[in-house]
């Protein structure tokens, strides 16, 4: 005796189980691929919406970075983990396109200060209490 064969028209049907798999599987697929759109799409509103916060660290010896290169509205926050206090001024010489950035006594280890750029320039300032340590921000 032969083997039977379906005929040729006849087309061949998945079990049930395996539909309800497939159907999960594609289900699951979908609901990731949407919450990595919303998640995209989440960040760029931030992005756009908040602006940029910018860390300068002062230490011991210098600010860090002492070139900075940042877009209008962005904030810079000087943070001191340095052992002396420190007092972010803008250069009296400089030709600054702001007022001039002025902030009060940073205490050592932990003082901040922040400040928003929301004019293109170049700022070029100093510590208040020792002239030697400046760095300059380059606002585009």
């Amino acid at each position: 005796m032969e083997p039977t064969q379906p005929p040729e028209s006849s087309p061949i049907v998945p079990p049930k189980r395996s539909r309800k798999v497939v159907a999960v599987v594609v289900t699951c697929l979908l609901a990731l691929a949407g919450s990595v759109v919303a998640l995209r799409l989440t960040k760029t509103l931030q992005q756009v919406s908040s602006p940029a916060v910018v860390e300068v660290i002062i230490n011991n010896e210098a600010f860090d970075p002492a070139t900075l290169r940042i877009k209008k509205d962005t904030t810079v926050k000087w943070t001191n983990t340095g052992e002396k206090p420190r007092r972010i001024e803008s250069n009296p010489d400089a030709k600054n396109t702001m007022e001039p950035l002025n902030s009060k006594e940073l205490p050592a280890y932990s003082g901040a200060y922040s400040y928003t750029f929301t004019k293109s320039g170049t700022y070029e300032y100093h510590d208040g209490f020792d002239p030697v340590l400046n760095a300059v921000i380059v606002v585009e």
